[in-house]
């Protein structure tokens, strides 16, 4: 059709039968289609970008309808990207008001495939720094449970561009909200209020510095703290020897005590060796006593040769007898050798 347009355009002008029309220029013509030409571009895009989605809904997967309410929808339109994660899951299909007339109802679309948790919020970001369009930037709040159902409102709140970051967008919200610029400023007065104290303080100082005769006091005071200087360095150097003496005196008396300590300690190992001895001794002695019981009871019982001895009379006469016997041999014996030593011994030889 344009072309044929273009043709009809550049043939040469026939000479048009007096109708009383006036017949275009060339230039005329070439507006015209011109026009034409633009005209129809136009609807053609126009076509295009409002059919177009609704052409692929036939060649996409069915999608889950939600709802997402906010307090604003800067940049928001119908095709606004939903992404999760930087990925985009979805897109915006409707903006209007809601009926309270205080929050802002958008309609979307989220894939299916994978399902996204049910514990969803979000924000409305600027997609550019350059333009004015946005998108809906989805977060799980807390760790991800159950799964998102069609018809599922999800809350999502309006973050206004900043070339600052969040965090110092957050701490001028909180400066702004303490009023800190108020106290800031009433600190200041504060300040400037004991400034000017500690100036008439400083003047009255110099005033009173200024005093001639406070100054020779002054000067007599640091001699006088001068001379107690050098009095207190003397009694610290005495109290140095004396810490010294005193000290060697400790030492002497440590060394005494350990010497004491090791005299103890060699008396205490004598005495138990002594104890242990003495133990032994007596356990002897008390075998000894033993013994000599079980001996004199066996003498009275008449046991043995020295029982019988003691308790036979008559064996105890005859023992008398005899040793009586042997004494007079013996009282012989010892006549006999006497003899002997002085006579000499007499042999008699039989003829």
């Amino acid at each position: 059709m344009v072309g044929a347009l273009m043709r009809r355009a550049n043939e040469p002008a026939v000479a048009a039968p007096k109708t009383g029309i006036v017949a275009m220029s060339p230039n005329q013509r070439n507006v015209v289609t011109g026009a034409v030409v633009l005209f129809a571009l136009g609807t053609l895009a126009w076509m295009v970008m409002t059919f177009s989605g609704q052409a692929m809904r036939l060649f996409k997967p069915k999608a889950t309808p939600v709802a997402f309410v906010s307090d604003r929808a800067d940049g928001l339109d119908d095709g606004s990207p939903v992404l999760f994660h930087g990925v985009q899951v979805g897109k915006v299909s409707g903006v209007r008001r809601a009926s309270d007339n205080i929050h802002i109802q958008i309609d979307g679309e989220i894939d299916n495939t994978p399902p996204l948790p049910s514990n969803l919020e979000g924000q409305i970001k600027a997609q550019s720094q350059l333009g004015s369009a946005s998108q809906i930037d989805l977060q799980v709040d807390g760790a991800p449970t159950g799964q998102l159902a069609a018809g599922a409102k999800i809350k999502i709140h309006y973050a206004p561009f900043s070339l600052l970051p969040p965090e110092a967008t957050d701490l001028l919200a909180q400066v702004r909200q303490q009023e800190m610029v108020k106290h800031m400023d009433e600190a200041v007065l504060s300040l400037k209020k004991q400034i000017d104290h500690a100036g008439v303080m400083m003047d009255s100082v110099q005033k009173l510095i200024g005093d001639p005769q406070l100054q020779a006091d002054f000067r007599q005071t640091v001699a006088n703290v001068r001379s107690a200087t050098d009095r207190a360095d003397k009694l610290a150097a005495e109290l140095q020897t004396l810490t010294a003496n005193a000290t060697s005196t400790v030492s002497d008396i440590q060394k005494t005590v350990g010497d004491l300590r090791g005299t103890v300690t060699k008396t205490n190992a004598s005495i138990d060796t002594l104890s242990r001895q003495m133990g032994s001794d007596l356990d002897r002695l008390g075998l000894v006593f033993h013994q000599f019981e079980e001996i004199s009871e066996k003498i009275n019982k008449g046991k043995g040769t020295a029982g019988a001895l003691l308790n036979d009379p008559k064996l105890f006469d005859e023992m008398a007898n005899t040793a009586k016997e042997l004494n007079t041999v013996s009282a012989t014996l010892a006549r006999l050798v006497d003899q002997w030593e002085h006579e000499g011994v007499y042999i008699k030889l039989n003829k």
